[in-house]
């Protein structure tokens, strides 16, 4: 099972605190003070290991204030009377941390605050930094459609500030979410089933208006029953981890679904942990790890 984890360090690099949905540690790996009870809703855990949802959620810092961070999740789980995706999430919630308090080891002072509440894609949370280097974009895209609600995150806090309805519908899946380095594209892969495949769509992006256009719609062949996708560091490749492959896609091409070259084939023994390509991460030393 795949889990819930975030993580963030201050500027010179030195961890502040991680959390993996159900409860948030700080640098010194203890529970924050009222930093429990975070993912509210029973059954939704997975065993031991956290809340079971991935990219369930993202940190930032809050705009203006040292020291003090925002922690975005999603609120969902397995609903068994629902034929049409049980898992849901149903609402996206925030809470406020500052670490300053208690002698510097941190403390949730606002906790699961609702920011959001409707079905919308499951994990897939990423940000993006504003044109004015201050604050934040946060998109979400509403259950089996092609709508976006877009969020701010200012030195006011978190807000929906408005709905985008844009090109073809987008269907639940295993998958990720990314904006490119340089925040004008934004890619979001669902892989719906082994045996239906996924789709990747890939879109430019207004780091000033928050608004998507141009989506291009790519169907991704069925090997990609898990898997995700990265920007290299200069924005202009996007590389999507299918199970047995890794492609490159050419952003800069013509026709990017042309554009598609298998750059890693997996090799290793499956016997017994199967460890196949799964969520690649662009890192700050500008490789991506798988």
């Amino acid at each position: 099972m795949d889990f819930f984890n975030v993580s963030i360090s201050n500027i010179d690099g030195e961890l502040q605190f991680y959390s993996n949905g159900v409860g948030v540690n700080n640098y010194l790996h203890q529970l924050m003070e009222n930093g429990d009870g975070m993912s509210g809703f029973p059954g939704s855990t997975g065993e031991d290991g956290g809340y079971a949802m991935v990219q369930g959620g993202v940190v930032v810092p809050w705009p203006g204030l040292s020291n003090e961070y925002i922690l975005l999740q999603n609120k969902g789980g397995f609903f068994p009377d629902h034929d049409d995706h049980r898992w849901k999430v149903t609402e996206l919630l925030y809470s406020r941390i500052d670490m300053n308090a208690s002698l510097g080891e941190g403390e949730i002072l606002n906790k699961r605050l609702s920011l959001l509440q409707d079905t919308v894609n499951w994990g897939k949370s990423t940000l993006v930094r504003h044109a004015n280097g201050r604050d934040w974009w946060y998109l979400e895209n509403k259950l089996n459609d092609n709508v976006f609600y877009r969020m701010l995150i200012s030195p006011t806090g978190p807000q929906v500030i408005g709905e985008q309805t844009i090109g073809i519908p987008i269907y639940q899946g295993t998958g990720q979410a990314v904006f490119s380095p340089d925040g004008t594209k934004y890619a979001i892969l669902n892989t719906v089933s082994d045996d239906v495949g996924g789709v990747l769509n890939i879109y430019h992006f207004d780091r000033c208006s928050g608004l998507l256009s141009s989506q291009v719609h790519i169907p991704v062949d069925n090997d990609s029953g898990s898997g995700g996708i990265a920007f290299s560091p200069d924005s202009h490749y996007l590389y999507l981890s299918a199970n047995w492959y890794i492609y490159q896609f050419d952003l800069g091409a013509s026709d990017i679904a042309q554009s598609k070259d298998t750059v890693a084939i997996y090799d290793l023994n499956v016997d017994w942990l199967p460890t196949t390509f799964f969520a690649p991460q662009l890192a700050p030393d500008g490789r991506i790890y798988v």
